[in-house]
């Protein structure tokens, strides 16, 4: 398994960076899993058409409901769970970086 990261400035979408990370990786026949923010046609058609299988719930306002495996999406709580046990155990120290006049970001380095 590998991962990839990527900082961006917090007035940014998270799915602007999305097909940068996941250049790198061979998504046939994994699962892409994600929350409704990155609910587009065209994000689900490039994750197909490299062969990974989106899962990804519908926002209430598209018009094209796309099926998606519930019972796979319901166990993504358990990657953000392990990340906020991490963060309540001081095992991800934050690291502040100053980006704009009177505005900090908070990022977390993992060692």
């Amino acid at each position: 398994m590998s991962l990839s990261f990527v900082l961006s400035p917090g007035n940014r979408n998270d799915i602007v960076y999305a097909q940068y990370l996941l250049d790198s990786h061979d998504l046939r026949g994994k699962m892409v899993l994600a929350d409704m923010g990155y609910d587009s046609a065209d994000f689900r058609r490039y994750i197909i058409e490299r062969g990974g299988i989106p899962i990804i719930p519908n926002r209430v306002t598209t018009r094209i409901q796309w099926d998606f495996d519930e019972r796979a999406y319901s166990e993504r709580c358990l990657v953000e769970n392990l990340f906020m046990k991490m963060k309540n155990c001081r095992l991800l120290p934050p690291v502040f970086i100053y980006s704009r006049p009177n505005k900090f970001y908070l990022l977390y380095t993992i060692f």
